[in-house]
């Protein structure tokens, strides 16, 4: 078998894998918010305690976890041992949840875990992609991934609520775990080295390999300005999800079988947004897709508020789905442009300390949007909470805007580089084309 073929068999393997839990990670990210609030009687107070449980271990360990995924050679063996620990977490709590011993606050610990998992699985992503991509370019294979991962989400939310129907709340849990099964068996057979090709690590001082990660952040302009203005987006987008299930479920009156069915049109068009990037890119460049990507963001915000406010169980809902796909198509558009510069200007040695140090960050946001979500629908009422989210994420936004241009070192070539993978300052590394 050719280098190609192989490549090209890795990849499918690679892409079936991430399909499959990204089905089965919207299957519980449905299931959940609809068990606490109406299997558990979840107030607004503890919907935002447990959408801030998943952020906050990103925010404790973001940094920690960074330089340990740098540390790590055979990165697909680390992914392979998470998948099989999630397996048991998830066949835990839908144990528990079967024979009607769980609680809510089950939920938070396994909430906690799966923030860890994500946050290591984000780490290694990035840098064992690099091993099985072949020829392709980053641009184009995270395209054809957040595509196929959109696709799979949007399958997973749409029959999340008819599995609950039929099986109750434990069956969409047990087959979550049954999907990380198939993603360890499709890394396992995997062909090409497990082994990421990287400049050794000058220094083995924690504190060092923290502060390379933020000085990559400090030195190119559109991630100086994410770390900044940017996430004030992931603030109110993080309002918005803590006031989403009982806006839907309470304020709206929408049956619990059809609550996975308003996310359908938002994994639907994240899928063509993401789909359309690399073709995007190629024509107007990667600042002009990325200021696209804000401006949809803003927009989408403001639509899904809107339909907050009209009220009823089907025109409420009809608009906060055309709010969430607007919010879909963008959101991939800015978010495989903003991966795509971390991953073409940070060296391979550094990429998961850079990759986490963002996340840490916008989990810090997160969080803080969560509470914040819970405590404006309080105060406020959940209407007028998603109105003060969507100000908050078209300011974020407009700052943004100015951000994303070229880096007045680098100019050209960088921007260049984004599109065609190409890492600034990779030494010791092989290309990623």
């Amino acid at each position: 078998m050719s280098s190609r073929t192989t490549a090209d068999r890795d990849f499918r393997l690679f892409t079936l894998g991430q399909v499959s839990t990204a089905f089965g990670s919207a299957l519980t990210a449905i299931v959940v918010p609809i068990l606490a609030v109406e299997g558990f009687g979840a107030t607004e107070w503890q919907i935002g305690l447990l959408q801030a449980s998943t952020a906050a271990p990103v925010v404790a360990l973001g940094f920690l976890v960074g330089v340990w995924s740098d540390r790590q050679r055979r990165k697909r063996r680390r992914l392979i041992t998470l998948d099989l620990v999630s397996i048991a977490v998830l066949t835990a709590l839908a144990l528990g949840v079967a024979f009607d011993v769980a609680g809510f606050y089950w939920l938070l610990p396994v909430m906690v875990f799966f923030g860890i998992s994500s946050l290591a699985v984000e780490a290694l992503y990035f840098s064992h992609l690099d091993t099985v991509i072949g020829e392709r370019t980053i641009m184009s294979a995270r395209s054809r991934l957040i595509g196929g991962e959109r696709l799979g989400s949007a399958t997973g939310r749409g029959i999340a609520g008819a599995l609950v129907w039929l099986g109750g709340y434990a069956l969409p849990l047990f087959l979550d775990a049954a999907l990380y099964l198939v993603n360890a068996v499709c890394l396992a057979f995997i062909r090409s080295p497990d082994e990421v090709r990287t400049a050794p690590p000058q220094s083995r001082n924690l504190r060092r390999e923290v502060t390379a990660g933020f000085r990559i952040l400090a030195e190119i302009r559109i991630l100086r300005g994410f770390s900044t203005a940017g996430l004030l987006i992931s603030v109110a987008e993080a309002m918005l999800l803590a006031l989403l299930p009982i806006l839907l479920l309470r304020t709206l009156g929408l049956p619990e079988a059809l609550y996975g069915a308003v996310f359908i049109a938002a994994s639907l068009a994240a899928a063509a947004g993401a789909l359309a990037c690399a073709p995007l890119a190629e024509r107007m460049g990667g600042p002009a897709v990325c200021r696209i990507g804000l401006a949809g963001i803003a927009a989408g915000s403001t639509v899904l508020a809107t339909g907050a406010t009209i009220g009823g169980p089907v025109a409420g809902a009809v608009v906060v789905a055309v709010g969430l796909a607007l919010l879909g198509l963008f959101g991939s558009v800015w978010n495989v442009g903003l991966t795509t510069a971390v991953t073409a200007r940070a060296d391979a040695s550094v990429l998961g300390r850079v990759t986490l140090n963002v996340r840490t960050l916008t989990a810090l946001a997160a969080m803080s949007g969560s509470v914040l979500g819970g405590a404006a629908g309080s105060l406020v009422g959940i209407r007028g909470a998603a109105w003060i989210a969507v100000a908050v994420g078209a300011i974020g936004a407009g700052l943004m805007a100015v951000f994303v241009t070229e880096d007045r070192t680098g100019g050209e070539r960088d921007r260049d580089t984004a599109e065609s993978g190409i890492p600034v300052g990779g030494k010791g590394v092989r290309s990623r084309r």
